[in-house]
């Protein structure tokens, strides 16, 4: 029995084609599986920083009677010692504050500076 050349020819282009269309599919299916893993990731590092920054904003120092104090997580301790907040702002426990720049200022009484450098007043 005698094959026609593009009968043979035919049928490994579809053997190829059907090879190759489970390799693509599997990629495929690869790429959504890991497109799904980081896409989870990012939403689990996403709630964590909500959550820390929430914590953060919590957090001040505050001049009330000529003296430092920081609230942090609900509890008031005294300044002992000179605080750096995240925006490189350094806080002295005079109530000065020396911004990144240079710029210096004092806290009044009653007013407040938060973690990310913020004035708060009262």
């Amino acid at each position: 029995m005698r094959h026609e050349p593009h009968t043979v020819i035919y049928a490994l282009i579809c053997f190829v084609f059907i090879i190759m269309s489970g390799a693509m599919f599997r990629l495929y299916r690869e790429e959504l599986n890991t497109k799904h893993m980081i896409s989870e990731g990012f939403m689990q590092m996403k709630e964590d920083t909500r959550s820390y920054i929430k914590d953060i904003v919590l957090d001040k120092i505050v001049m009330k009677d000529g003296k430092m104090s920081i609230q942090r997580n609900g509890s008031i301790t005294n300044m002992d010692k000179e605080m750096i907040l995240l925006d490189e702002t350094k806080v002295m426990t005079n109530g000065t504050i020396q911004r990144k720049n240079g710029t210096k200022m004092t806290l009044k009484n009653g007013e407040a500076i938060d973690m990310n450098g913020q004035i708060l007043s009262r």
